[in-house]
């Protein structure tokens, strides 16, 4: 008799439970952020990180749903002949136009070499310095080489501000070409990308040793390793590669 309760409890208890139960609501799909068409829009800012070589370009009145900024490495730089900085996409293909005085938020990463948890070496940034750079200031231009869009490299990082173009051509490859003849390595972004280090993301030290200093952009902006680095003296990633002149 006891058994019998016992039982009949149970299967109450279950179609209690079945009966006020209910499936979790499906998550509600966030719209897919469309891609940047063709157009022009006026640019209120834009940066430069030297160890994935991505601009990041802030945009006025960009298309819908999208974010509120254009990101893209390779991106071709030109002249502002009518005095207005802005993103251009022709046929997919996007242009930064700026002005001789227009200055890019320049994020410089100071990067060595590192065993991972896995015993691994890998290029770690350990310091982030922040500067500025205007790849068209006035007297830094050769002619009229730069009135047509071009891909265009940095100079050597310099911290109190950056003028000019290392190198420029008519593919990124070129242009890094041009570099490493000039400066006798290649720049810091194409040498981590052709090694590989970047197939993961880039991989950061702690936070702490993470405070960029000067005017740059934020290195909050930036994505970190999710378990710090086992501390360990290494090597600054490239040295002794560039000569400077």
């Amino acid at each position: 008799m006891r058994a019998l309760l016992g039982v009949a409890v149970l299967v109450g208890f279950a179609a209690c439970e079945s009966s006020t139960s209910r499936e979790p609501p499906a998550p509600v799909p966030l719209p897919e952020l469309s891609r940047w068409t063709d157009g022009q829009w006026p640019v209120q800012s834009a940066s430069y990180d030297d160890a994935t070589g991505r601009y990041r370009v802030v945009a006025l009145g960009g298309p819908d749903n999208v974010r509120p900024y254009f990101e893209a490495e390779d991106l071709q730089l030109a002249r502002a002949e009518d005095g207005k900085n802005r993103l251009e996409i022709r046929e997919g293909q996007p242009v930064l136009h700026i002005t001789e005085d227009f200055k890019l938020d320049f994020v410089h990463n100071v990067i060595e070499e590192r065993r991972n948890a896995q015993g691994q070496v890998e290029p770690v940034v350990v310091r982030q310095e922040g500067g500025s750079w205007m790849p068209f200031a006035a007297g830094m231009m050769m002619g009229n080489m730069f009135n047509r869009p071009m891909y265009m490299l940095p100079p050597v990082y310099s911290p109190t501000g950056m003028r000019g173009v290392g190198a420029a051509g008519a593919t990124p490859m070129l242009a890094a070409q041009s570099y490493q003849q000039q400066h006798g390595a290649l720049p810091q972004s194409t040498r981590l990308r052709t090694s590989g280090a970047l197939r993961s993301g880039v991989r950061y030290a702690s936070p702490n040793a993470m405070r960029p200093t000067g005017s740059g952009v934020s290195a909050s902006k930036l994505r970190r390793s999710d378990s710090p680095i086992p501390a360990r003296r290494g090597t600054p990633f490239g040295r002794g590669m560039m000569r400077r002149r």
